[in-house]
């Protein structure tokens, strides 16, 4: 549950002000248009690609690849310094949030079959990012982009050691050899 609060938190305060650094590199808005529906595009690309992969993929690891991968992207939003970057940025942010999205669930799952946490899992996530533009405002009006992008990379990936081995220790032994 941390780790679906923590983690939409990141996702809330970056995405919150990706206009901002889009006007800041000076990206015209016909052009941003075209880079987040590119993003969007890739990640049900992803997400499409994942579905036909499921019974091979680990929903545990896939979890942590893409709470990894969402800070990354995060992170590169809240920095980037020109087109590319905040293309990329975008890309890996669609890509990696979006399979969080579908990862977390389906941990819980795992985990709890009568879906307790699961629905607990998506209320954490909706509460994470009702606060995460209120903070990230926060951030940005007493230090930088830059802090803010540090702060959703460490939002992302502080719940990890604690969360991965609690999740382990919970979910059925064919997930013990990760």
């Amino acid at each position: 549950m941390s780790l679906a609060l923590a983690t939409s938190l990141a996702v809330s305060m970056a995405w919150s002000f990706s206009v901002h650094v889009a006007e800041n590199i000076h990206i015209p808005a016909p052009l941003l248009s075209r880079i987040d529906n590119i993003g969007i595009t890739s990640s049900v690309a992803a997400l499409l690609t994942l579905s036909v992969l499921l019974k091979k993929i680990n929903n545990i690891k896939m979890l942590a690849i893409s709470v990894i991968g969402t800070g990354i992207g995060s992170y590169f939003i809240c920095v980037a310094e020109n087109t590319g970057g905040y293309s990329a940025a975008i890309v890996i942010h669609w890509v990696f949030s979006t399979s969080l999205y579908c990862f977390v669930p389906a941990t819980s799952t795992t985990l709890d079959p009568t879906g307790r946490l699961g629905t607990m899992c998506g209320g954490a996530e909706r509460v994470g990012y009702a606060i995460g533009a209120p903070l990230g405002g926060y951030i940005i009006d007493h230090a930088s982009m830059s802090k803010l992008g540090i702060a959703v990379l460490i939002c992302c990936v502080i719940t990890l050691p604690i969360a991965i081995p609690a999740i382990l220790r919970g979910a059925p032994q064919r997930y013990a050899n990760i």
